[in-house]
């Protein structure tokens, strides 16, 4: 014959009944040890573990390749990760206490069109200081667009768009004065002038897209800057990570865990100690 097993079934009744007595005799640890934990996590909160704020800022680069200046930014985070507070400083012109608040410098590029390469770069930073964002982002701005080689492009650029607006105007000047010189012959000769009337629209299209160009570039002229913001730094918003409510939490938490640990041991030494004796 098969034998026969048979299974106790869970009985949830007896498993809250031992909870409860558990709960019961333990309840100074099940009380203590969370408490504890919440009131060391809210005192190193505002001794040592400081809350950090993330904010971040889109820039358009005119001369420096996008790809360079992840590398820029790549080799301040190396900076910080070193712990070089002071060399940071030293290299965004900041205060040493403006450095050592820093705790992330990453940047990441802006897709174009059809996944072209775009000239804009979104450069993202955490700090425990959020009222020193807007002096982090001028920091690294002006980092950026300090480097030698940079201005020394940025200074070209500005030459050659400065140059080609010059004969663009003088191009302007030149074909509007041969249209006015054609309106004028139109108006005075006969009334069968279809070939300068084709002549003079053709010059005014032509006078029309330089004057385009001309719009174009004098509004590049009217931002210098070779790194130009393109949406600043955002309002001091609440921290993203080591928040006060959440350190306590964390603290509370690790407390029900410790105090859950201490009932195990504790009720397996007993047994141990029933057994033995």
């Amino acid at each position: 014959m098969a034998k026969i097993q048979h299974q106790e079934d869970f009985d949830l009744i007896d498993v809250g009944a031992g909870a409860y007595r558990l709960a019961k005799r333990y309840y100074r640890p099940l009380i203590l040890f969370p408490v504890a934990g919440a009131l060391l996590a809210l005192l190193l909160s505002f001794v040592l573990i400081k809350p950090v704020y993330q904010n971040s800022f889109i820039v358009y680069f005119r001369v420096l390749n996008p790809d360079e200046a992840l590398q820029l930014i790549k080799d301040l985070e190396t900076l910080k990760e070193d712990n070089y507070p002071e060399d940071l400083a030293k290299v965004l012109g900041i205060g040493e206490a403006q450095a050592r608040s820093l705790k992330s410098i990453t940047a990441r590029r802006v897709e174009g069109k059809n996944n072209q390469l775009s000239p804009t770069v979104i450069v993202e930073f955490e700090t425990t200081k959020p009222e020193d964002y807007e002096a982090i982002q001028n920091a690294l701005v002006n980092y950026l667009s300090g480097i030698p080689y940079v201005e020394k492009e940025n200074n070209l650029f500005l030459k050659r768009q400065k140059a080609l607006l010059a004969e663009i105007q003088s191009q302007i000047q030149r074909l509007d004065s041969m249209h006015v010189a054609l309106m004028n012959a139109i108006n005075n000769t006969s009334r069968n002038a279809q070939v300068p009337q084709v002549l003079t629209n053709s010059i005014y299209t032509e006078i029309v897209s330089l004057k385009e160009k001309q719009l174009a570039i004098e509004r590049e002229l009217q931002y210098p800057e070779s790194v130009r913001i393109i949406e600043p730094v955002r309002p001091m918003s609440k921290p993203t990570k080591a928040s006060l409510k959440m350190n306590t939490l964390i603290g509370f938490f690790a407390g029900v865990f410790l105090a859950m640990f201490y009932i195990f041991f504790a009720e397996v030494k007993q047994r141990a100690e029933q057994t033995a004796a």
